[in-house]
């Protein structure tokens, strides 16, 4: 919490490829960080996700539960958005990308048509859940994470 009420400006690297062409894996990225109250859909924010975990993930959505704000996300390589995330794991927006040597703004989501329905249906969907109960919108990403995974493994049997 020190780190995001400093306002400083950090540099990490990711791993994984759940950002797709957005930010490839290895990349470096620039975090502002600082308290967020009022994630931003669209925006990329880095996610406490554990004692020594970090994620860069889009924000979705955004509701309230519990007395506390939280916020979808997903990386854009992904069906399924993450379990809702309380304002308090943010640890800040990714300001900046590194490609070819030059820190550059992150661009925006870029899907399929098809895909773009298909996802804004689902998230769409777990929005209005997170603004009615936080439990509510929590079993729904359970939910779309098997349908998800079962979809995987179908299209692995069939090729």
């Amino acid at each position: 919490t020190l780190l995001r009420q400093s306002g400083r400006e950090i540099e990490s690297r990711i791993v994984g490829l759940s950002m797709g062409l957005t930010i490839p894996e290895g990349s470096s990225i620039r975090i502002s960080c600082r308290v967020v109250t009022d994630p931003t859909p669209g925006k990329i924010v880095a996610v406490v996700g554990g004692p020594s975990a970090l994620f860069a993930h889009r924000v979705v959505a955004k509701g309230f539960g519990r007395g506390k704000g939280y916020c979808l996300t997903r990386g854009d390589n992904a069906h399924v958005c993450d379990a809702p995330v309380p304002h308090d794991r943010i640890l800040g927006v990714v300001t900046h990308v590194m490609r070819s040597g030059i820190w550059e703004t992150p661009p925006e989501a870029a899907t399929t048509p098809w895909v773009h329905s298909v996802r804004a249906l689902i998230q769409s969907t777990i929005s209005i859940a997170l603004g009615l109960d936080l439990r509510i919108a929590s079993s729904l990403v359970r939910a779309w994470f098997v349908l998800d995974r079962i979809r995987i493994g179908l299209r692995r049997n069939w090729s």
